[in-house]
């Protein structure tokens, strides 16, 4: 079961249901974003559509698979608002990304955020296990 909220050229965001659990989902495309410009504007709306669209609870799953990696100081700032949205009032979140690369550039970006519950994972069915309060 899964109930759409917001798709675009970048992003999709969805309510599924996992073992019973609500799980919010915000699954990156592989399109790149062409400016920074877009990328923040993009944040912006998906800030307003998770705030709109899932309850505080409701815990966050965003996967980055298909999305290719970005390290840029701009870019990175943005990441660092939308995680913050995504994240600061929810009990549990999790990334989901293909590679080593990208698990470490996700977990050093929450560093610098604090902790706020969040993993990041390689593997969908064990982030949706952390999720949803199975073992992982």
């Amino acid at each position: 079961m899964s109930r759409a909220l917001h798709e675009t050229p970048y992003f999709r965001v969805e309510v599924t249901r996992h073992d019973g659990v609500d799980v919010l989902r915000v699954t990156r495309t592989e399109a790149p974003y062409p400016t920074l410009e877009i990328a923040e504007e993009q944040m912006r709306r998906l800030g307003q559509v998770v705030n709109q669209g899932a309850r505080a609870e409701t815990p966050a799953l965003v996967d980055l698979r298909a999305a290719r990696g970005r390290n840029d100081d701009g870019f990175e700032r943005v990441m660092g608002a939308v995680q913050r949205t995504l994240f600061t009032r929810r009990a549990r979140g999790a990334f989901l990304v293909r590679t080593v690369i990208g698990r470490m550039q996700v977990e050093r970006q929450l560093r610098t955020l604090g902790e706020f519950g969040v993993r990041v994972f390689d593997d969908e069915d064990a982030a949706l296990a952390y999720l949803t309060g199975g073992a992982a």
